[in-house]
């Protein structure tokens, strides 16, 4: 009696233990574990160069809806080059599995602006629509007070004298919207939970520590 009372008293024990794990809903898988630096090569040093690097890298036009599931959404620079980055849209906090070097207007305004700051230009994330559209450039001004603009990976030069004039010759009857320091504007899109992360264009690389010659002792004859 008392042994096929312990039996079910075991048996209660094992359902109770596994009847909150039927109820359990499973975690998301984490993002990605992230380098300490998008290895961005040394010999891009002038915003002309980000193109030439960008295409090397066969990067491609992809719409938020193809890379995210969601009609608008925008990467970070980490999150361009991730695979699985936090869904910021969900409450639930679950992750989004993505295609690396894939992005619409507004991820290729926000990377190539982010990567002209780091050169030391004043850049800027630009935004312009008409009633049925709307399309994100990025422009830095250097110290020398040229404009340099990017529209997607592409380099458009210096030849506009601003960004107003880029505008007009090229998208007439867009209107301007946006226009925000991209510093500022990362700082809105880690505030909703995107990726903060800073691509060094310059790998701090190790010097290995020059000993210092021991003073030599040399015989009387003198030292070759």
């Amino acid at each position: 009696m008392k042994f096929s009372r312990t039996i079910v008293l075991v048996i209660l024990c094992v359902f109770l233990v596994l009847l909150p794990s039927c109820k359990r809903t499973p975690q998301p898988p984490q993002p990605t574990s992230l380098p300490t630096y998008i290895a961005v090569p040394n010999w891009v040093q002038r915003p002309h160069q980000i193109e030439s690097w960008l295409r090397s890298l066969k990067v491609d036009y992809l719409s938020d809806k193809e890379t995210t599931g969601y009609e608008d959404y925008r990467f970070t620079p980490a999150e361009f080059f991730m695979t699985e980055i936090p869904d910021v849209n969900s409450k639930g906090k679950t992750t989004i599995r993505k295609p690396i070097l894939r992005g619409d207007c507004d991820d290729y305004a926000i990377l190539t602006a982010y990567l002209m700051s780091q050169m030391g230009l004043k850049a800027y994330y630009q935004t312009i629509f008409t009633r049925n559209a709307a399309h994100a450039i990025s422009y830095g001004i250097d110290q020398d007070g040229r404009c340099h603009i990017f529209d997607l990976w592409f380099y458009q030069g210096t030849e506009y004298r601003d960004i107003n004039e880029y505008i007009q010759k090229r998208y007439p009857y867009w209107i301007k919207w946006q226009n925000l320091r991209i510093e500022d504007y990362l700082k809105v899109l880690f505030i909703r939970g995107h990726v903060e992360y800073h691509p060094d264009l310059t790998p701090k690389v190790e010097r290995p520590r020059i000993k210092k010659k021991e003073k030599q002792t040399c015989p009387i004859y003198g030292c070759e």
